[in-house]
């Protein structure tokens, strides 16, 4: 304070609250003493102070200011004996730093304005916000399966392209085994559901298949592809599978250090197989087998969902081709054109992601860092395509997504995004440890109930499914977490769980129910 106010030893006097006339007691002296012999430079230094910080008097105020709501600037000016420039030039100090908020708070009262110390501010307005909300008796957990399969349309399948589109928007950044998609996660939110929808989607807008991990992708927009990449954690994990469970066809990790140019020119554009091999002198398995691995760590894509089909077909491996019978010539142009159709496992052009999104693999080098604001418009981003694919999300909902939407990367937003009223903090389902938060179209989808007497059917790796969830009121009572579970539901009842592709069926209902 010595420091802060620039006051002299000297100009200091003790002197006791409750009796001023008594005489001080000695230790109160001996520390007057004390101070009477520091240099006021010296008595606001700090641990570690370089003594490039902030001012005394800033630090002084911005603690001050922390005991109270919003308050006048007359206020700040009478506690410390500032006339109106020096306040002036302190609030502006205060504000440039976020330390404050100036702004008029208080309802009916337009011309004041008044400092508020920003954490302060953000506790008040959510008091605010908590008393404005309406009353809400939090939902068994076993209702979440039945919320979010409604939410993202299980319950009311779509049979159009439009239909298709909505449900893609909803999974956008959702990583899933590559054969999932069009087995399960598509078919289960149409009906009924057309390849052919899926290719039109692709050639007429900028949506596109992006690897996540081996034999894992997602979908996106060429212009969201920012919001999946992840600069600070590894590659996205694969879901835990058990032994003897393992989807067919996985190669493991993928391999690092193949750079993008030894397979790609140095030039934008899509190519052909044909064009690539020439361009990078590499026969067609080898080249069959570099794209894949590209295709995994998100640095390259195909224009068409054929090629991921027919990489199904021969799981991802290149075909050699078969041995000639010697007694057959050779017919040049026809021969190499029979070796490409024998030993490639997809059709269409391939092209590299410019943006790096790899799902977990860093920035290109040389790339300009992203200041705070610009990291926080992305995670807000990320929020919005979360909520809009669970509308209500907390920590164990948000592990089975990709590391750049993980939990602990969102929270701060989330919390940001409830003080101005775009996202609402509360307690939806019961079971759930810690903050859950939802968006005001998900709370009011809530108030107004869920449909009973919906059927409906999802494969046990569906961001609808309950499997894997890692909550006590769950753990034990659902399936195991593998791409031959599926599961079956009547409203929040599950009926029948189906595993090892059907194998193996658990039926909760008598043979005559209807």
């Amino acid at each position: 304070i010595r420091a802060a106010l620039g006051l002299a030893a000297e100009d200091l006097a003790v002197s006791s609250l409750a009796d001023p006339a008594a005489p001080p007691p000695p230790e109160a002296l001996a520390a007057l003493e004390r101070l009477s012999s520091t240099p006021a430079a010296a008595l606001d230094a700090e641990p570690g102070d370089d003594g490039e910080g902030s001012e005394p008097l800033a630090r002084l105020a911005a603690e001050w200011i922390r005991f109270y709501g919003p308050i006048p600037r007359e206020r700040l000016e009478s506690a410390f004996g500032l006339d109106e420039d020096a306040a002036r030039e302190l609030i502006e100090s205060l504000a440039a730093d976020g330390t404050i908020v100036i702004d008029r708070f208080r309802e009916g009262d337009d011309d004041a304005l008044e400092i508020c110390d920003a954490e302060n501010l953000e506790r008040l307005l959510r008091i605010l916000r908590a008393a404005a909300r309406p009353e809400f008796a939090a939902l068994p957990l076993e209702r979440l399966p039945q919320f979010l399969a409604t939410w993202q349309g299980l319950t009311s399948p779509a049979g159009s392209v439009e239909g298709l589109r909505e449900a893609l928007e909803r999974l956008f950044g959702y990583p899933a085994p590559a054969g999932l998609w069009e087995s399960d996660l598509l078919p289960a939110r149409l009906d009924p559901y057309y390849p052919a929808w899926l290719d039109s989607l692709m050639q007429e807008s900028d949506l596109l298949w992006v690897g996540c991990g081996p034999e894992r992708l997602t979908f996106g927009l060429r212009a969201d592809l920012e919001l999946l990449r992840d600069s600070d954690e590894p590659a996205a994990r694969q879901d835990e599978i058990p032994e003897g469970e393992e989807e067919a066809g996985a190669t493991g990790e993928p391999a690092d250090g193949e750079p993008v140019g030894a397979v790609f020119p140095d030039r934008p554009g899509r190519f052909s197989l044909e064009e690539l091999a020439r361009e990078s002198e590499l026969g067609p398995a080898e080249l069959s087998e570099r794209l894949w691995d590209l295709a995994w760590r998100g640095e390259a894509s195909s224009t068409s969902f054929l090629t991921v089909r027919q990489g199904l077909l021969a799981r991802f491996r290149p075909r050699e081709p078969a041995a000639r019978r010697p007694s057959r010539p050779s017919r040049g142009r026809g021969r190499r054109f029979e070796r490409w159709r024998t030993s490639r496992a997809f059709a269409g052009d391939w092209f590299r992601l410019e943006e790096r999104s790899a799902l977990g693999a860093g920035a290109d080098d040389g790339a300009e860092e992203p200041d705070a604001i610009d990291v926080e418009e992305l995670n807000k981003d990320r929020v919005r395509l979360v909520l809009d694919r669970y509308g209500v999300v907390f920590r164990e909902l948000l592990a089975r997504e990709l590391p750049a939407f993980a939990w602990s990367r969102l929270f701060r937003t989330l919390r940001i995004m409830e003080l101005s009223g775009e996202v609402l903090a509360g307690h939806f389902f019961a079971g759930v440890p810690g903050l859950q938060f939802a968006s005001p179209r998900a709370f009011r989808a809530l108030e107004g109930g869920l449909p009973d007497d919906a059927i409906f059917w999802m494969n046990a790796l569906d961001p609808a499914s309950p499997c894997g969830l890692g909550l006590d009121d769950l753990r034990g009572d659902t399936p195991p977490r593998v791409p031959s579970t599926h599961l079956v539901f009547h409203g929040s009842r599950r009926v029948v769980v189906s595993k090892r592709g059907g194998r193996e069926l658990e039926i909760a209902v008598a043979p005559d129910h209807p």
